[in-house]
């Protein structure tokens, strides 16, 4: 994992905005990227990568803890039992459809084998940060994850709303994988394999840098350009 991650941003699809990877290799492990591996442009060693079970709980830490985004991984790869990767990017084309709240464009047949790409939501994060602080509860949180429960209740409410959008489509995993963006934050793609996934956040970037372009052809001849 630790060399395809540099791969992956030696090719242009992890980049040091963020971005992360999950894997399933048994059962009960999962690997994980660690957090900051980003601003350290995807410098990461084997004894970076996190081992987890499958309930977040640490079994072999290196020197770092495992990317904040990880809970969502892990309601995917417990939720989806089919799926067992899980591959988060801040791409350049279809962060801006995120925060735009929009849905991922059908332009190209790649991208419309994997059906409906929904853009969930932000919660309200200064508000529900503000509101934690100001009342402190505890929150039972993977321990393979930096302990500030009040981001971790951000990930809770993004994980319902996970729950919504995908009712019902679990099963498209044996024909393809299944993709979401997030509001402002970026693209998740989940698949039965790692190269799978992979493969389909290209097939989402390239759906939503044709959206863009289709948009600016559309827009010159609105504007009588030829």
């Amino acid at each position: 994992m630790a060399i395809l991650l540099r791969e992956l941003y030696d090719e242009g699809l992890l980049n040091i905005e963020g971005g992360g990877v999950s894997l399933r290799i048994s059962k009960e492990l999962i690997l994980a990227s660690p957090t900051g591996a980003a601003f350290r442009r995807w410098r990461v060693e084997p004894r970076d990568i996190l081992v987890t079970n499958k309930e977040g709980g640490v079994i072999e830490r290196g020197r770092y803890l495992a990317m904040a985004e990880y809970p969502l991984d892990l309601y995917i790869l417990n939720s989806f039992k089919k799926c067992n990767a899980v591959f988060h990017v801040h791409g350049q084309y279809s962060l801006v459809y995120a925060s735009k709240r929009l849905s991922v464009p059908m332009t190209t047949n790649h991208v419309q084998i994997l059906g409906k790409i929904p853009c969930l939501k932000s919660t309200n994060e200064t508000g529900l940060k503000k509101k934690y602080l100001a009342s402190p509860y505890f929150v039972n949180m993977p321990k393979a994850v930096l302990q500030r429960p009040e981001v971790y209740i951000i990930f809770k409410q993004l994980i319902k709303k996970i729950n919504n959008s995908f009712k019902g489509r679990a099963d498209e995993l044996e024909r393809h994988g299944l993709a979401f963006t997030v509001e402002k934050h970026g693209l998740f793609c989940f698949a039965r394999s790692l190269e799978e996934a992979i493969e389909n956040a290209v097939r989402v970037e390239a759906a939503c840098r044709t959206g863009l372009l289709i948009n600016l052809i559309e827009r010159k001849k609105k504007d009588g350009c030829n």
